[in-house]
């Protein structure tokens, strides 16, 4: 499977960000968390984001990683819910993550703009936002 370019740069930027704000014990891997569409209407998307996301993670583990530590990509299910993704991404503000993906559709994406306009971590949503 070819990793699309964009996407291997979104993911060296957003590691980047990651490296720059979070300071967790040597060796840890860095976690990046992933809101997928794995069921519901969107699924299909949720496939295609998945395999991307592990054939990224593979790639930059077997390279030595991030400065040393591997990559993890922490993945939760929104459900294609604009409702369920608000629960994952008020769970993931709680734990105060610096930011995350969020692999859409829009109406999810959507869902969650107000929350993290006001709460700060860093959302960028794979998904046009409209």
């Amino acid at each position: 499977m070819t990793i699309p370019r964009y996407v291997l740069a979104l993911v060296a930027a957003l590691c980047t960000m990651v490296s720059a704000v979070a300071a967790p014990a040597a060796e840890a891997p860095y976690e990046l968390n992933v809101l997928v569409p794995e069921t519901g209407a969107g699924a299909f998307l949720g496939k295609s984001y998945e395999e991307a996301l592990k054939a990224v993670e593979g790639a930059v583990n077997a390279t030595g990683g991030i400065r040393g530590r591997p990559l993890k990509f922490v993945v939760a299910d929104s459900q294609t819910s604009g409702q369920v993704g608000l629960q994952i991404v008020n769970g993931l503000i709680a734990k105060h993550v610096p930011l995350f993906i969020d692999g859409g559709p829009s109406p999810v994406c959507n869902a969650s703009i107000p929350l993290v306009d006001k709460a700060g971590p860093l959302d960028y949503c794979l998904s046009p936002v409209i």
